[in-house]
Formats: C-alpha cells, sequence, structure tokens
C-alpha cells in the first residue's frame, strides 16, 4: 500500500507500506518534482542498463 499525506495541495510525506509488492518499478511521484520516489523489485544480480537522467528544474521541489 502506498499513501499520500498531503495538507490542502502540498504532499508533506509518501509512505511504501512494507506489505506493498509489485514487480518491476513503480515511480510513486509525479514527473515534475525534482527528485524522484520508487519502489524497485528486481531478481538478485539484475542490472540497470545505463540510461540519461533529464537534468533538475532550479527551485523545483
Amino acid at each position: 500500500m502506498i499513501e499520500h499525506v498531503t495538507h490542502g495541495d502540498q504532499t508533506l510525506a509518501i509512505i511504501i507500506r512494507a506489505s506493498f509488492k509489485k514487480e518491476g518499478i513503480e515511480f510513486v511521484t509525479p514527473d515534475d518534482y525534482s527528485q524522484q520516489l520508487a519502489y524497485m523489485n528486481r531478481p538478485e544480480g539484475y542490472r540497470i542498463q545505463p540510461h540519461v537522467h533529464n537534468p533538475g528544474t532550479p527551485g523545483a521541489g
């Protein structure tokens, strides 16, 4: 279970419970956040392929 704790339109916390299970990767923050929070469940020995991260937006988040 993933819980979003908010006050008005502001996110105060994102809680990923220990009981949450999903194969692969699950991003829980919007794309426009300066930092991303994700849950990842991969088999032992899994290697992440080389990739590029978009630069953050100054002052965002």
